[in-house]
């Protein structure tokens, strides 16, 4: 199994389980808050462009690869996220999801997969790059940032339901290692360290995205 088909599996894994979770969340849960000012649906909504996303970008190549890690991205669009309207594009959710997301986020779901299986069968050597907001990546680069949103909303989700998710191993630690990466971008490292060897408390308002 080649890298790109190694992260492409635990990218698709990682989605089956939201879209699992999404069918166990009943539509009457959906205007409940989640997230800041987005309710359940909003955050379904949002959690599922981590598979639209990657529809678009593979049809958009590039030319040259302009972040080469997934901590490089995110450092890269804290500033954009505003400016693209990440939030209203949420709350201007697509009316389906009113009556149940289940079914669009399930079509998402086939439709990624067969798009990813295209491309690792037209891209056996992995040089494809693609475009992102952010600039060109390679295409598991950016698959490792879809990874973590699905990892992060999910749990989001559990939150604000207490509808379960069962994620995979390897989401966890990829979305471990990004936070990390992030934390020592940020000159916060050693507060991260401290705090996960149970020396002492993060301030509750500490985030690194």
């Amino acid at each position: 199994m080649n890298t790109l088909e190694q992260h492409s599996q635990i990218y698709l894994d990682t989605a089956a389980a939201f879209v699992d979770q999404v069918s166990r969340i009943p539509v009457s849960a959906y205007e409940q808050p989640a997230l800041g000012e987005w309710n359940v649906r909003h955050l379904i909504a949002h959690t599922g462009r981590s598979m639209q996303t990657v529809l678009e970008y593979l049809a958009r190549p590039a030319e040259r690869i302009d972040l080469s890690t997934a901590s490089e991205y995110y450092h890269a669009t804290r500033q954009l996220a505003a400016a693209d309207g990440v939030a209203q594009r949420a709350v201007a959710a697509p009316e389906g999801l009113r009556d149940g997301a289940t079914e669009a986020m399930t079509r998402l779901l086939a439709q990624v997969t067969e798009a990813l299986d295209a491309v690792q069968a037209d891209d056996p050597e992995q040089v494809r790059i693609i475009t992102t907001i952010a600039g060109g990546m390679r295409i598991c680069t950016y698959l490792h940032t879809r990874i973590f949103e699905l990892t992060v909303h999910s749990l989001d989700l559990a939150a604000a339901t207490g509808v379960p998710v069962d994620l995979p191993a390897d989401a966890l630690r990829i979305t471990l290692e990004i936070e990390g990466e992030l934390a020592v971008l940020d000159g916060r490292g050693g507060e991260v360290v401290l705090a996960l060897a149970g020396r002492a408390p993060l301030d509750p308002q500490f985030s690194i995205v």
